[in-house]
């Protein structure tokens, strides 16, 4: 799912994106894999790029809320980096 997402991604083809990163978040948000954090900090940039800072600002902060996973720390700081960008304190 999120390979898919990243693919409709790179090809600008956003709501298909969009659905296969929010498919890739809630089957991953129990794993230890990296995939439904980065699917949520991809979903921040999405909805940051658009305008949209108050959907931007709730995946953000579903990056940081999930818990232990691979590239935490870096995954992390990307997001508080977004959550700043859109004004969030």
């Amino acid at each position: 799912l999120y390979r898919t997402a990243r693919i409709y991604d790179a090809l600008n083809r956003k709501e298909s994106a969009i659905t296969f990163y929010q498919h890739a978040y809630n089957k991953g948000k129990g794993r230890r894999e990296y995939f439904a954090a980065r699917a949520a900090l991809q979903l921040g940039i999405i909805y940051e790029t658009d305008g949209k800072n108050a959907l931007a600002i709730n995946w953000y902060q579903k990056c940081l809320e999930l818990g232990d996973h691979d590239f935490k720390n870096s995954l992390d700081q990307k997001a508080k980096a977004g959550l700043l960008r859109c004004g969030y304190n």
